[in-house]
């Protein structure tokens, strides 16, 4: 797994990012299957936990 400052930007660069779909599906896979978690997700790619579980919810396989 990369390093967390291999991914630091300024707030203005985490403002404008947008994640796509498929990225979104392939994180929340991973989270699935047990390979990584929802804070380590949001660590890596510097993204809200809360973001995080939201993609779980839309897009996880497993009914809440």
């Amino acid at each position: 797994m990369a390093t967390v400052e291999k991914f630091r930007l300024t707030l203005e660069e985490r403002i404008r990012r947008r994640f796509s779909e498929e990225f979104k599906k392939k994180k929340v896979n991973e989270m699935e299957l047990g390979h990584t978690t929802a804070a380590e997700v949001s660590r890596e790619y510097q993204v809200r936990y809360s973001n995080v579980i939201k993609w779980k919810k839309i897009y996880g396989s497993k009914p809440k």
